[in-house]
């Protein structure tokens, strides 16, 4: 195989990226993968995970003599188990870590920093010490959050940049492949780490070099074998590579949704903070001799997402004419003694509330609320018996959530996480297990910097009396702006494959989303989140 192709890339973070570490450090619940140096950086592994599999589902190569594959994927395996081949390829596609790039715009900081730039401190001031943050709870097999299982995951800001290297071994009959992984990386649906679904991972290829060496020519060998293994150095021979010089067909498979919004009032995309306020977060903005740290208000895409994925449903039940009577929901429990809970968690006195006659101001009512009060609901017998049959109910609603289809088909579903005695079951064969498969369908979040808060204050209500609470008055932030946000929706149209009434469902909750029908964000009953396109959507195919 006489011929080396090698590719470098300059890329920018533009979105969040979650690349896990594993396990917690220190007081972080998900932390993000660090080099040598203590900063953030993609491992070439991520990289390689995202081109495998996006030439194999996307371009339709036959890419196991190029990335390689265990001995169960390979054709025509020989059986004879000392055969090379039989076991396995190694991949002939190398690729490197993706490494930070300086506030200078120029050192990698790929190894070791023995010869540390002047711009050090500030790397370790931006990368260490600023901290992008999101808010997450545990998710039960259900689908409804579990309880006392908040937790937080750190992500590298928007606009980190990094650079990365990529070289494939083989002959020239390798180039399409070649050009094919090269567009990829340079395409808008480009992203790694984990959660792609949900905003995460976006890159944007800000520079392209690529040098082909063929080794049956002496001179060309030498300079292949000069070439150092550096990021730092230069790629001696390189031109640069633009996308609009690649075989741009993945595009094919995408459909791009452009939305402009602008709030019609006041919003909120909560902080997950004890206080009610919008959230925050830090990103990067590059211009000048080092890129200025800036402070935007976030819209997350996970907002956008289940809005969406909500509407979504309800009108692709709408066209299908599937109503609540028809989707076979089911609730078998135990039957539970009502009468005789009500006597264990009430005194006998407070069961006959309706025959006492107190004078309105006597001491005898103030006595009655004291023990009202003082009632522990949650150590009752009683209590744990209703909790044990609620938990036991089992809802089978087929139009809602993942049992839609074109919830299903556009936005995925998890891998179900059984209880022990299910997963027993699984086990023997008694049920088909739900692997899951991801989504068709990607968002980004949306930065609005030029943002007014207001303090709206409010009375925490009595549930029995529906009152005001006696010294429950409380405040909230809330956000509002003149200017409009812009995002993209991109759609694989495999998905409308299946059911063309998917794509229509899809199409009016976004008609919704625009005509502001469809609130974003929290506190949405008490008017907010509103919001309504400025221009028409604009769709290219």
């Amino acid at each position: 195989m006489p011929m080396r192709y090698i590719a470098r890339f300059t890329l920018e973070a533009e979105s969040t990226i979650r690349i896990g570490a594993g396990g917690q450090r220190g007081l972080e619940d998900n932390p993000v993968v660090l080099d040598v140096n203590g900063f953030p950086y993609i491992p070439g592994t991520s990289i390689a995970g995202v081109i495998r599999h996006a030439l194999e589902e996307e371009t339709g190569d036959d890419i196991v003599q190029i990335l390689g594959s265990p001995s169960d994927n390979l054709k025509d395996k020989d059986d004879d188990e000392d055969d090379d081949e039989a076991r396995g390829l190694g991949s002939r596609m190398q690729f490197s870590s993706a490494y930070l790039l300086a506030t200078d715009g120029k050192y990698v900081h790929q190894g070791l920093d023995l010869d540390k730039p002047d711009s050090i401190d500030l790397e370790h001031e931006y990368y260490q010490e600023v901290k992008s943050v999101r808010d997450n709870v545990a998710i039960t097999h259900k689908g409804t959050a579990k309880q006392h299982a908040k937790y937080q995951t750190r992500l590298v800001l928007k606009g980190t940049r990094f650079v990365c290297e990529i070289e494939l071994v083989g002959s020239k009959k390798d180039r399409p492949v070649w050009s094919n992984a090269l567009g990829y990386i340079q395409h808008q649906t480009f992203r790694v780490g984990a959660g792609t679904r949900n905003g995460f991972g976006r890159l944007k290829v800000l520079k392209c070099e690529s040098v082909q060496y063929d080794l049956s020519d002496e001179r060309q060998m030498r300079a292949y074998l000069d070439k150092s293994s550096s990021l730092n150095s230069s790629l001696a021979g390189a031109k640069a590579y633009q996308a609009s010089d690649l075989e741009d067909a993945l595009m094919e498979a995408w459909e791009e949704i452009n939305i402009r919004l602008k709030a019609a009032d006041f919003f909120l995309f909560g902080a997950g903070e004890e206080e009610a306020r919008p959230k925050k977060e830090n990103f990067f903005q590059w211009g000048g001799a080092v890129p200025r740290l800036r402070e935007a208000y976030l819209i997350p895409a996970t907002s956008i997402k289940g809005a969406l994925a909500h509407r979504t449903a309800f009108h692709y039940n709408k066209i299908q004419s599937f109503y609540i009577e028809e989707s076979g929901m089911t609730v078998e429990q135990d039957p539970l003694d009502l009468e005789s809970a009500i006597s264990e968690m009430f005194p006998t006195n407070l069961s006959r509330i309706a025959e006492m006659t107190y004078d309105p101001r006597a001491k005898e009512w103030d006595e009655l609320e004291a023990k009202i009060k003082a009632i522990e609901l949650e150590n009752s017998t009683a209590w744990q018996s209703l909790e044990k049959v609620l938990k036991s109910v089992e809802i089978v609603p087929k139009g809602v959530g993942e049992q839609n289809q074109a919830v299903n088909a556009l936005f995925g579903s998890a891998k179900k996480d059984f209880p022990d005695e299910e997963k027993k079951k699984a086990e023997q064969g008694d049920e088909k297990r739900d692997e899951g498969h991801r989504g068709k369908i990607l968002f980004e979040d949306a930065y609005l910097e030029e943002v007014e808060e207001k303090i709206l204050n409010h009375v925490a209500i009595d549930r029995f009396t529906g009152g005001g609470i006696d010294g429950a008055l409380f405040s909230a932030s809330v956000a509002s702006t003149k200017a409009a946000t812009e995002f993209k929706i991109f759609v694989q149209k495999s998905a409308f494959k299946a059911d063309k009434n998917i794509e229509k469902a899809l199409r009016a909750a976004i008609k919704d989303l625009e005509e502001g029908r469809l609130q974003l964000g929290g506190q949405t009953t008490k008017g907010h989140g509103v919001f309504q396109a400025t221009k028409k959507i604009a769709v290219s195919a």
